[in-house]
């Protein structure tokens, strides 16, 4: 139950029931040596999987994309980047530097009102 940062040794902590085995690199990354750089991918469904092998559909499942133009963010993982590259054709991926909540996505995509209010009635009467 040590922490030895001179080697690859791996450190193990009891929790509750379940035992969590966590690499140096993970432990600097629960410490924050390394949680600073944390890049995530910007993931969205642009095209619909109906009439796709299941397998496709499977693979949007787990990467949590329901329907069009759904957004969700992955941290840079290799198993997430395999999974981008089996529904390459249907998604649209942006790497970015940090996750963006629900209504952030939201404003982003709001689109522009088309006028701006200089001075509203109210004004302009008791002036």
């Amino acid at each position: 139950m040590g922490c030895d940062f001179e080697s690859n040794v791996l450190v193990q902590a009891n929790r509750g029931t379940s035992l969590v085995t966590l690499s140096k690199t993970q432990l600097l990354a629960l410490i924050g040596g390394a949680a600073t750089n944390m890049a995530f991918f910007r993931i969205t469904l642009l095209r619909s999987a109906i009439g796709l092998p299941r397998r496709s559909t499977d693979v949007l499942k787990a990467l949590g994309l329901k329907k069009r133009m759904a957004t969700v963010f992955h941290a840079v993982s290799p198993s997430v980047a395999g999974q981008v590259m089996k529904v390459k054709e249907l998604v649209q991926v942006e790497e970015c530097q940090y996750r963006l909540t629900k209504q952030e996505v939201h404003l982003e995509r709001k689109p522009d009102p088309g006028y701006y209010l200089e001075q509203s009635a109210t004004e302009q009467r008791s002036s």
